[in-house]
């Protein structure tokens, strides 16, 4: 299963990222609770306590830039040095895109049987 983290202080951002993130998948055929997953996260801290414990567990992070105490540029960066995997992450903050706009996320994720 492809999971994906969130990492949003404002919930109604959280919420409309983690909508986009399932109308991209599910417009690529993927079932949510099936194929893949998205847990959101208000604070760095409940995220940060999920990787220490399981260091994949997330494919994919998307990570507010200016959240409520911290940063998630240094958070991303915090990462990619600590867990050896690459990380990428953005600088600015990207336009608003629509779904039909995102890039294929859904490539990384195995196809299950039968769907």
């Amino acid at each position: 299963m492809y999971r994906v983290a969130v990492c949003e202080d404002d919930p109604r951002t959280a919420e409309q990222n983690k909508i986009a993130v399932c109308r991209v998948l599910n417009g690529r055929g993927r079932v949510q609770g099936r194929d893949y997953d998205v847990e959101v996260f208000h604070a760095v801290a409940p995220l940060m306590e999920r990787l220490t414990a399981n260091s994949n567990a997330y494919q994919l992070l998307l990570l507010d830039i200016q959240l409520d105490g911290d940063n998630g540029v240094e958070l991303a960066r915090f990462l990619r040095e600590t867990s050896g995997q690459c990380l990428h992450h953005l600088h600015h903050r990207p336009p608003r895109l629509r779904a039909g706009q995102f890039p294929d996320l859904s490539a990384g994720i195995p196809a299950q049987a039968g769907g």
